[in-house]
């Protein structure tokens, strides 16, 4: 008996769809569309793009439309205890190999209390987060598909 992965998209997956430039990763996430979890930072992250434009483009709006359909889930206590974990194990061991900022490790940590695999173009980012599972939709080969 195989048990449903669900998957959290980083910011940049939700940006790439939302401009219809890789056909590939667009079929894909409308094919994981009922796994996908719409994390509170991914939607915190996008929230900030939004209000910083000074015009709603096509992008946002087709952006906004896709995450609306969405649940955010919570950055709630079993999130901060992961982030906890990966902060003090990359931020202090891992000095060379950790991703570049706080809201990238927060979105980790969300990925990890969940049980979900996160989807990301910046493998290079979180692929030194142990215990952490990440896939990369937006490979080249995909592109045009």
């Amino acid at each position: 008996m195989s048990t449903v992965r669900f998957y959290l998209p980083d910011t940049n997956v939700f940006s790439i769809y939302a401009k219809g430039e890789n056909r590939g990763l667009s079929a894909r996430v409308e094919k994981m569309r009922k796994r996908l979890i719409l994390s509170s930072i991914a939607l915190a992250e996008m929230e900030y793009g939004w209000q910083k434009s000074p015009v709603v483009t096509r992008r946002i709006a087709r952006q906004r439309q896709f995450v609306e359909s969405m649940e955010p889930w919570k950055f709630d206590g079993a999130c901060a205890r992961a982030y906890g974990l990966i902060k003090n194990i990359l931020w202090h061991r891992l000095r060379d190999a950790r991703p570049s900022g706080e809201r990238d490790m927060m979105i980790a940590a969300h990925a990890l209390a969940c049980d979900a695999v996160l989807v990301t173009h910046n493998i290079r980012e979180f692929e030194c987060i142990p215990g952490l599972e990440v896939e990369d939709w937006e490979k080249s080969e995909d592109r045009g598909k």
